[in-house]
């Protein structure tokens, strides 16, 4: 038995542009729209961060920017190849955050919470003690199947 490994489509595969198609009504949990634009917010805070977001800057290395290419539609650019990016982006490190979050400094961020896109939400918080995770799906997500 003899196998071989190839790339199945050469022509649009770049380790150092990635394409972003978003799903159309995905909101954040405070209401704002997941699109292209809160992407290139996200990805483009990430150095704003200092030493609170090591990984992520560590993920980021090389990024030249994020394009805006349609409402739906984001570019994420490197100066070179980036074989780790696709999955770090499944990661908490590189997780989506509500525009006016990216807006916030380090410390407010790190105080006063994100707004995420998954099906929880953080309703309560007590350092070292508990952490409350009420289910949200007002649209954002699939209802999982019991």
């Amino acid at each position: 038995m003899r196998a071989s490994l190839f790339p199945v489509r050469v022509a649009t595969f770049a380790l150092a542009r990635f394409i972003f198609r978003l799903r159309s009504g995905a909101t954040f949990s405070d209401g704002t729209s997941v699109d292209a634009e809160a992407v290139k917010k996200n990805f483009d805070a990430i150095p704003k961060l200092g030493g609170l977001a090591i990984l992520a800057q560590g993920y980021l290395t090389d990024y030249r920017g994020t394009e805006a290419v349609d409402r739906l539609t984001a570019k994420v650019i490197f100066d070179r190849p980036d074989a780790e990016f696709l999955q770090a982006t499944s990661t908490a490190a590189l997780g989506l955050v509500s525009p006016a979050d990216t807006a916030s400094t380090p410390e407010r961020r790190c105080a006063d919470g994100v707004h995420g896109s998954g099906p929880f939400t953080v309703s309560g918080y007590r350092q070292n003690q508990s952490l409350t995770l009420p289910r949200t799906y007002r649209g954002r997500c699939s209802r999982p199947t019991p």
